[in-house]
């Protein structure tokens, strides 16, 4: 059945998230134009038992995966189970607001290639939002000339965006990528994405408390996953022929994220030392490897 919005959730042991999250997004939406699509990847903690409580909820998919394939195997399943004109992603341990819905509605019918909201970080002791800071239109040569879409907070989340599904078809996640998976999608979604529509308010909740969480990043894949952002921009900035001054932004506002995040959860001044100078002693790398 075709609807506006597919909201694709991949999900492994993260049980009493998701049912929280499903619980929400069904209450602040009773309509029938959009789809929750839950692909569990081979839990073990009662994510299937709690997930037979909404077989019967026109509104849910529910797909069970004999094995664990990992957040990007996943989601290309949502995809092509999907049935929405937009796709959007999100965590299982996330949330979203209550006027979730109603901001998006008013933007669908206005046929832009992707929309983009704000997102809040919720860390235990504090939390962050990040706006996109944008005027509601922009095609992607505005978006380049204000040097936006090169924010890491922008092309390195999914979550906080809707895409045309008619799109996301041409392209899949790379399941070879543990970490880093959603650059690696923007930078190769980026050459048909052309109109944007921003809402500049927060919309998405991207919990980080929780220790078991999908998206969680270890501290040994920290510079991994850093310096394959960087050469994905690198290559998608050769692909579409773009200054290559956008990449060294990109590259500066990357290393001080993997700094940031180093300060977070290394409290070994030498060692976070060491794994920064492994950032660098990486060097270059070929198109091909990525």
């Amino acid at each position: 059945m075709n609807c506006k919005v597919s909201l694709i959730i991949p999900s492994y042991n993260n049980c009493s998230y998701l049912e929280k999250l499903l619980k929400h997004l069904l209450k602040i939406n009773q309509n029938n134009d959009y789809e929750i699509v839950i692909v569990d990847d081979a839990s073990t903690d009662g994510t299937r038992s709690m997930l037979k409580k909404y077989k019967f909820e026109n509104k849910v998919i529910i797909i069970n995966l004999d094995k664990n394939h990992g957040v990007s195997y996943a989601r290309n399943v949502g995809i092509a189970n999907s049935n929405g004109i937009y796709v959007g992603f999100l965590d299982s341990d996330d949330d979203v607001t209550d006027d979730f819905f109603d901001n998006l509605y008013n933007v669908l019918d206005l046929d832009f290639d992707c929309i983009v909201f704000g997102t809040k970080m919720t860390y235990r002791d504090y939390e962050e939002d990040y706006l996109p800071n944008l005027s509601c239109f922009n095609d992607k040569k505005d978006i380049i000339a204000k040097n936006k879409y090169l924010d890491i907070y922008f092309i390195n989340w999914v979550t906080n965006k809707l895409f045309k599904r008619s799109i996301v078809l041409k392209h899949k996640f790379d399941i070879n990528y543990k970490t880093g998976e959603d650059l690696k999608f923007m930078s190769k979604i980026f050459a048909d994405l052309n109109k944007y529509y921003f809402i500049n308010k927060v919309m998405y909740i991207y919990n980080r408390t929780n220790c078991n969480s999908i998206t969680r990043t270890k501290t040994n894949d920290i510079v991994d996953v850093v310096y394959k952002s960087i050469f994905c921009i690198k290559k998608m900035i050769k692909e579409n022929k773009l200054d290559i001054e956008y990449f060294n932004r990109y590259k500066i506002g990357m290393i001080n994220y993997c700094e940031k995040k180093l300060a977070e959860s290394v409290d070994d001044i030498n060692l976070r030392k060491l794994l920064m100078s492994k950032l660098f002693f990486k060097g270059d790398v070929t198109d091909e490897e990525y």
